[in-house]
């Protein structure tokens, strides 16, 4: 590589090391997406990979590719997440995107030497991508929200485990949280809160407070959020009250990475 080097050797035999002027971090405009049920679009106008800052990036990568621009290695499995790399070369004239099992140390195909986590993609039970927009480290999931539950018609009055493992990666600490309750109860006010599991918040990071005209009839109400999770991925939720029919529901409409 080009540049300036200096010797840190301690003998008479120097050993000479790479000087990087100036190290490089960061990402302008990072755009990553779902194009297809098995393909990703990797842009921005500035990534730092390795020493590398590459600019004006644009890389497709396929899961039914394999190597650069596809798979590291193996074959695509369901209900797995597979983590989006940028990989470049030593002089950073060949860039390409790579997917792995791996968060950190993927099969690097030959002739790349540098690498970057960007992202990461869920392939479903149907060996399909989970359709996603990610800006920066910001993900939003553009699936019918009717897909991203991770609990339906809960009535636990008390905290009660919750995984979001589906739909959060293991790179991920924060969940975006749709919050539902549909209920009919004999109490004329519910909450609903969540919270990381293990934590000893009262009642949530968050709570959905619900008020009735009327006890015993029918309640609904919608809250956004959102939520760290444990390391494992998962929540709790509770209910102020047991309701009488449904209760509260769960959806992940996005998260925030960590690269």
């Amino acid at each position: 590589t080009q540049g300036f080097y200096y010797n840190i050797s301690t003998t008479t035999t120097p050993n000479w090391a790479f000087l990087v002027p100036n190290s490089c971090t960061g990402y302008d405009n990072l755009v990553i997406q779902s194009t297809s049920t098995s393909t990703v679009t990797i842009t921005a106008d500035r990534l730092c990979v390795d020493s590398l800052s590459l600019t004006n990036l644009t890389a497709t990568v396929s899961i039914t590719a394999t190597g650069a621009g596809g798979l590291d290695a193996g074959s695509e499995a369901g209900s797995t997440w597979y983590y989006i790399f940028v990989i470049s070369n030593d002089a950073g004239t060949s860039v390409n995107g790579l997917l792995s099992l791996s968060s950190t140390a993927p099969t690097m195909p030959a002739g790349y030497t540098k690498k970057r986590r960007v992202g990461a993609v869920r392939n479903d039970g149907s060996n399909n991508f989970i359709q996603f927009v990610q800006e920066g480290n910001k993900v939003i999931y553009t699936e019918d929200v009717s897909s991203l539950n991770v609990l339906a018609s809960g009535q636990s009055i008390v905290w009660v485990s919750v995984s979001c493992a589906t739909l959060v990666p293991s790179t991920s600490k924060i969940a975006k949280i749709l919050l539902h309750a549909n209920y009919t109860s004999g109490i004329n006010a519910m909450n609903l809160g969540v919270r990381p599991l293990g934590s000893n918040v009262t009642m949530g990071v968050e709570i959905l407070s619900l008020s009735t005209v009327v006890a015993g009839s029918a309640t609904r109400g919608n809250k956004t959020i959102d939520c760290p999770t444990n390391a494992t991925q998962n929540i709790e939720y509770k209910l102020s009250y047991a309701p009488t029919t449904e209760g509260a529901y769960i959806y992940i409409t996005g998260y925030y990475d960590r690269f």
